[in-house]
C-alpha cells in the first residue's frame, strides 16, 4: 500500500536485540531464524512491489551469543551509546562485524533481492568510546565504508546513506571535515544523510 502513496523505497533494521545469531549453523528454528525470516519475506514483497531496498544497520550492534567481555565497547561517559556492543577497534570485534554483515548480504542475495542502499546509524545501539574508537564517529564511517565495499561485493550498485539520529553538530562538522577532504576515502561514498 506504501508504493500507491508515493514511497519509492522501502528500509528495514535486522535487529540483533536479544537474540542469538540465526547464522550459527546449529539447525535451530528459534525466534532469530523466525524474525530473519519474517524480515526477508517483508524485503521480498517490497521488492515484489517496485521499492527499493534499503538495510538499516547500526554496525557494531552484534547477537547475543557473540558478546564477549574482552571486545565489549566503551559505553562510558556517552548516554547515546547502549546495545550489544563490540567495539570494532579490536581486531576480532571488527571481524564478527564485518562476518555479520556479509551473512546478512548473502541471506538477502540468495532470496534473489538487490539492495539499492545500507543506511547507517552511530548510535542508539551503536558506538564506543574508548581511545582506540575516538572519535566515534569518524570509527563509525571508516566501519561503514568497510561493509559498503563487502556489501558491493554481491550488490555493485549498493550506496551508502547515514542517519543522523544523535549526532551533534560538533559531529557533523568533524564528520563533513573529514569526508570533505581531497583524497579522503568517503568522498563520493555517502550519497544523502537524514536527520
Amino acid at each position: 500500500e506504501a508504493k500507491w502513496w508515493g514511497f519509492n523505497a522501502y528500509g528495514d533494521w535486522f535487529d540483533a536485540a536479544d537474540l542469538k545469531s540465526p547464522f550459527a549453523g546449529k539447525g535451530e528454528w528459534l525466534l532469530p531464524q523466525a524474525t530473519l525470516e519474517r524480515k526477508l519475506a517483508t524485503f521480498a514483497a517490497a521488492a515484489r512491489a517496485g521499492l527499493a531496498l534499503d538495510l538499516v544497520t547500526t554496525p557494531n550492534h552484534v547477537w547475543l551469543d557473540q558478546l564477549r567481555v574482552d571486545l565489549l565497547a566503551d559505553r562510558a561517559g556517552d548516554e547515546r551509546i547502549f546495545g550489544q556492543l563490540l567495539c570494532p577497534s579490536r581486531p576480532e570485534g571488527r571481524d564478527i562485524i564485518l562476518r555479520n554483515h556479509a551473512a546478512l548480504f548473502e541471506a538477502i542475495r540468495q532470496r534473489g533481492l538487490e539492495l539499492a542502499s545500507i543506511c547507517a546509524c552511530p548510535y542508539d545501539y551503536g558506538g564506543c568510546s574508548c581511545a582506540a574508537c575516538s572519535p566515534w564517529i569518524l570509527t563509525f564511517a571508516g566501519l561503514v565504508l568497510d561493509l559498503l565495499e563487502l556489501a558491493r561485493r554481491s550488490f555493485p550498485g549498493v550506496r551508502a546513506r547515514l542517519a543522523g539520529w544523535w549526532w551533534t553538530a560538533a559531529e557533523h562538522e568533524l564528520f563533513r571535515n573529514w569526508a570533505d577532504q581531497p583524497g579522503s576515502p568517503a568522498r563520493g561514498q555517502f550519497v544523502s544523510l537524514a536527520k
